[in-house]
């Protein structure tokens, strides 16, 4: 059994083969390797974390600067209500910032954008066609390759210029 009342500092290694209790705070400035750590007050890595295996966190992750993932991410959880907004509504995964994907994404559900979209590369739409709620303006040139129906009121304003025959019945 090793008691240790005041600072001490160990110039070589240090190997402890039992279970290990340190009932103040922990500050690590160099490597260290563990093959188990429990750790039930605050701790201060300064130096990194590097895991390698399974890591469960049982309550929140904050990460002060920047997150990057190698390799796969999975978010599983419930719906939860953000609480500085008054009229919620329930996110699984909250970005107070932007989100930039730079390779294919696929989403198997609805994606709802509330605000302002601009899609640099083109959109098509394979299956399920588009339905468009609210007004559509067109600022460019505009070819449409197939049959076009509309149902209700056109208005062309502007020279319309019409090849192949006009059948009005």
């Amino acid at each position: 059994k090793l008691n240790v009342i005041g600072k001490t500092i160990i110039g070589g290694d240090l190997t402890v083969s039992g279970t290990t209790s340190i009932s103040g705070g922990l500050t690590i400035d160099g490597d260290v390797d563990f093959s188990a750590l429990d750790v039930s007050g605050a701790a201060d890595l300064n130096g990194g974390i590097e895991v390698g295996g399974k890591t469960t966190i049982g309550e929140n992750l904050s990460v002060e600067n920047g997150a990057e993932i190698i390799g796969s991410l999975t978010v599983r959880g419930t719906f939860l209500e953000d609480p500085d907004d008054e009229e919620s509504t329930q996110y699984c995964v909250l970005l107070n910032n932007g989100l930039e994907v730079n390779e294919k994404t696929t989403l198997n559900n609805t994606l709802t954008v509330s605000g302002a979209t601009s899609i640099a590369g083109g959109l098509t739409v394979t299956t399920g066609g588009a339905e468009l709620k609210g007004k559509l303006t067109v600022s460019s040139t505009t070819n449409i390759t197939g049959t076009t129906g509309i149902t209700g009121n056109a208005s062309i304003t502007g020279a319309t210029s019409i090849s192949g025959g006009l059948t009005v019945s």
